[in-house]
């Protein structure tokens, strides 16, 4: 993915945080919000930064 792309998931992921953990507050209490904070963070770093999965690796050439 490109950087462009990168910050526009970015910007989604941080107004979803705001309003979303808000929302998620306001029915479910503090621990629920924090608990779809965490996954929201955690979903980012995993499927579009691709840290620490193996679909996320590529394997180097040894020619």
């Amino acid at each position: 993915m490109s950087l462009t792309t990168h910050l526009a998931v970015l910007a989604v992921v941080i107004i979803d945080l705001i309003f979303g953990a808000a929302a998620v507050g306001r029915f479910g209490g503090g621990y629920a919000a924090t608990a779809f904070e965490f996954i929201i963070i955690l979903g980012y770093v995993l499927f579009i930064l691709q840290w620490g999965v193996p679909w996320g690796k590529r394997e180097e050439d040894d020619s």
